[in-house]
C-alpha cells in the first residue's frame, strides 16, 4: 500500500467514525446532532476520491468501491435526510413521534435507497448492502 492510499484511507475512517459517533450519541442520549453534515462530508469525500476507489486493486479494492458505493447512496442529501428524519423522530423530538409519518417516511426512505442503488448499478438497495 503507498503513502497516498493510506492518506486517504486514514481520512474516510476518520470521517466514518465523526459520523459514527455521533449517530451513537444521538440513539444513545438523544442529543441533537446535524446528521446531514457528517453525511455531506462523507458525500463529498467518496465523490472527489473516486479515482483513487475505483482503481484500488484485489479484494481490498472492491470492499472500498462497495464501502463507497454505500456512502454515496446512504450519504446522498435526499436519503440523508430522510434517515435522519426519522432518527429524530425516534431518539430527540417527540413531537414527531407520529407512527403514521414515520411510517411514511420509512417507506420513502426504502424507496429513495432502491433508487440510489440503482443509480451505481445495483439491483436494489438490498443487492448493495448484502453484496448480491
Amino acid at each position: 500500500m503507498t503513502d497516498a492510499q493510506r492518506a486517504w484511507q486514514a481520512e474516510f475512517m476518520d470521517l466514518w467514525w465523526r459520523r459514527q459517533r455521533a449517530q451513537w450519541d444521538v440513539w444513545a442520549r438523544g442529543a441533537d446532532r446535524d446528521l446531514n453534515t457528517f453525511d455531506a462530508d462523507l458525500h463529498r469525500f467518496c465523490r472527489g476520491h473516486a479515482a483513487q476507489i475505483d482503481t484500488e486493486p484485489g479484494r481490498a479494492g472492491e470492499v472500498w468501491r462497495r464501502r463507497a458505493a454505500r456512502i454515496l447512496v446512504d450519504a446522498s442529501p435526499r436519503v440523508a435526510e430522510c434517515r435522519n428524519w426519522i432518527d429524530r423522530a425516534l431518539f430527540v423530538d417527540d413531537s414527531r413521534r407520529d407512527v403514521a409519518a414515520i411510517r411514511s417516511r420509512v417507506l420513502e426512505l426504502m424507496s429513495l435507497r432502491d433508487a440510489a442503488a440503482g443509480e451505481h448499478g445495483y439491483r436494489s438497495y438490498p443487492a448493495l448492502v448484502f453484496w448480491n
